[in-house]
């Protein structure tokens, strides 16, 4: 949709004002941004250029960053960016289950990611904006225990959009939630299904 490219445009911006040279695989395809972005220049100019630690994240997340990772040539590193996440929630008006997603990959190992809302909420006790980096930890959710009950009975998060009546449950579905004595839960978008494991709202997501 136009919002996805919009929002790719305003995203892309931002990483290249402040990593000009770092690499970006972005998921909307926009011809017309990328007849702008790409020189002979800056492509000659990629490899010299170090994104370090203290110039992305928190002081406490950063102390925890192997030395390895402290300091990364910007050949080696590939950001990834998915603009909008839960298109089909956002024309529905369901912004809550909207959210900007960027993976980063160091030497084709994924290491790190974030997880924006675009559209806070009220009453939702769900952070603005998340990150982690693997082997350091999460900035802005306390990662939260298992919400399995004491009786075996335990959460599946299924994608659709909340609110929505289920008219007939797909035979998978059915199937997956009678053998693992599971209550269903649904929730638009990806970054909302990955949210509600890492809150400890669901244990397991389909």
């Amino acid at each position: 949709t136009e919002a996805d490219t919009a929002a790719q445009r305003v995203a892309l911006a931002a990483i290249r004002r402040h990593f000009p040279h770092v690499c970006i695989i972005a998921e909307e395809v926009d011809e017309e941004a990328d007849r702008t972005v790409a020189t002979a220049d800056a492509l000659q100019k990629k490899a010299e250029t170090a994104v370090t630690c203290g110039d992305v994240i928190a002081p406490t997340l950063c102390a925890a960053v192997p030395n390895a990772l402290r300091a990364v040539p910007a050949d080696e590193l590939v950001v990834f960016c998915d603009p909008l996440d839960g298109t089909r929630e956002y024309v529905l008006g369901n912004f809550g289950a909207v959210a900007s997603l960027i993976g980063i990959a160091v030497r084709g190992e994924a290491l790190a990611g974030v997880i924006a809302r675009p559209f806070p909420q009220q009453n939702v006790p769900v952070p603005d904006t998340i990150y982690g980096i693997v082997g350091a930890g999460v900035v802005g959710l306390p990662l939260a225990a298992s919400a399995w009950d004491d009786d075996g009975e335990f959460n599946a998060v299924f994608a659709g959009s909340e609110g929505e009546p289920v008219v007939v449950l797909a035979k998978a579905e059915s199937l997956i939630l009678e053998r693992l004595n599971a209550s269903r839960i649904v929730r638009g978008g990806c970054a909302n299904k990955v949210l509600a494991l890492l809150s400890g709202d669901a244990d397991v997501t389909m």
